[in-house]
């Protein structure tokens, strides 16, 4: 085990811890674009569903992860990402157009759940957000003039200064660079004031009060740019999906972002990649839980951090 200590604040705001970092991540990065060289189309395809649970699960990461607070209702913010990408191609936008509008309002809708929720924790909480997940699920199937109702819409591809992404290596390429722009940022607002008092109120909510945090304001903060990272996860979805109905985003899909946080590593970054790589392989595992060789036990502890417990047969 490699144990760097630092001796100056320049060090500790690093992006990468050291220079094996830099080299191994940055190779990862180009063995990741130079991808579609190596694979066919139907495993870009998989790599394309790879890459949007990834971000959905970064965005996830950021509210629960690194701020603690719990949420079964994200299924929701894809939806809405999903649906205003949708519209918006509808209408003739370019994806320039339609990708900020649908991570606007996915933010816009975390706002208006962040407000009353910054008031709750815990179970509390986890069932306010399942709450609008439901409502937003409802909605969807009866504004037929927008989303199509129950009989779904159907959803253009992605189009960029006039060119149409037809291609399933050209969309894996588009999500990509989304994606490391997406984890670059959420990275440097972990090592900003504002990733510090997120972690601060994480661990301890009366402490971070003693330090001068407002954590309702943290709160509020996480929850938008959770949201916002979501719902450009939801427009990618709509891209992959080509047909969006309002089942897609039922609550199993909330959990299985859920399942995906807290078993790749609650509070790292890269176990979201891991575990939506681990997750897209073994498919449906989060459904049939008699097949699964683990019992899981989440508690929601007064600190609000959930505790993970595995007891194999």
């Amino acid at each position: 085990m490699r144990i760097l200590f630092k001796t100056n604040y320049k060090q500790d705001l690093n992006l990468a811890k050291h220079g094996g970092h830099r080299f191994w991540y940055g190779l990862l990065v180009l063995i990741l674009f130079a991808t579609p060289l190596m694979l066919d189309g139907y495993y870009i395809g998989e790599a394309t569903r790879v890459l949007i649970y990834a971000m959905a699960g970064l965005g996830l990461m950021v509210l629960t992860g690194f701020t603690g607070q719990a949420s079964l209702g994200h299924a929701a913010f894809l939806a809405i990402g999903a649906y205003t990408n949708a519209w918006f191609l509808a209408q003739g936008f370019s994806s320039l157009v339609a990708l900020p509008m649908a991570a606007l309002l996915s933010m816009i809708g975390g706002l208006l759940v962040a407000i009353p929720a910054t008031r709750m924790s815990g179970i509390y909480l986890a069932i306010a957000t399942l709450a609008f997940a439901i409502i937003v699920e409802d909605f969807a199937g009866h504004l037929t003039g927008i989303t199509g109702g129950n009989r779904g819409m159907m959803v253009d591809v992605p189009m960029l200064f006039g060119y149409k992404i037809w291609q399933s290596w050209e969309l894996y390429l588009f999500v990509l660079s989304i994606l490391v722009v997406a984890t670059l940022l959420v990275l440097n607002i972990l090592r900003s004031p504002l990733g510090r008092a997120m972690i601060a109120v994480r661990d301890s909510e009366i402490s971070s009060k003693a330090l001068g945090v407002n954590p309702m304001k943290i709160k509020v903060f996480a929850f938008t740019v959770s949201a916002a990272i979501t719902g450009l996860a939801g427009a990618f979805l709509a891209h992959y999906m080509l047909y969006l109905t309002p089942q897609i985003f039922g609550i199993l899909l909330s959990i299985q972002l859920l399942l995906m946080i807290v078993l790749g590593g609650l509070g790292t970054v890269h176990g979201v990649f891991f575990w939506s790589c681990i997750d897209r392989r073994t498919g449906n595992w989060h459904i049939n839980f008699k097949r699964c060789p683990a019992i899981f036990d989440w508690r929601f502890t007064r600190n609000r951090t959930i505790h993970f417990w595995s007891h194999t047969n």
